[in-house]
């Protein structure tokens, strides 16, 4: 099964696009090592708080997949420099 999800942040501490990418590329960074998903900025790329990120990953079932975007999103959810302003994901 085949993972696909999107997350809406905002970034309240950032106060250039090189703060918002340390923070980003900081949380992207530990998030591909440790579940091993494809992730990327899709929109946003401008703005000094705001992004869209995009996740794809595969799992065995969809148990699998469903739990591996319930972790990703506690991840970014327990990072104090990020707020998650929306979440979807799909089981393809």
């Amino acid at each position: 099964m085949v993972g696909w999800g999107e997350v809406e942040l905002l970034i309240p501490g950032s106060h250039s696009l090189k703060d918002k990418r340390q923070v980003l590329s900081s949380m992207m960074q530990r998030i591909r090592k440790h579940f091993n998903v494809s992730l990327c900025e899709v929109e946003r790329q401008d703005s000094w708080q705001h992004s869209r990120l995009e996740a794809a990953w595969v799992g065995t079932s969809q148990t699998a997949v469903e739990e591996t975007f319930a972790a990703l999103l506690r991840t970014f959810e327990g990072e104090p420099s990020i707020q998650v302003l929306s979440s979807t994901y799909e089981v393809l």
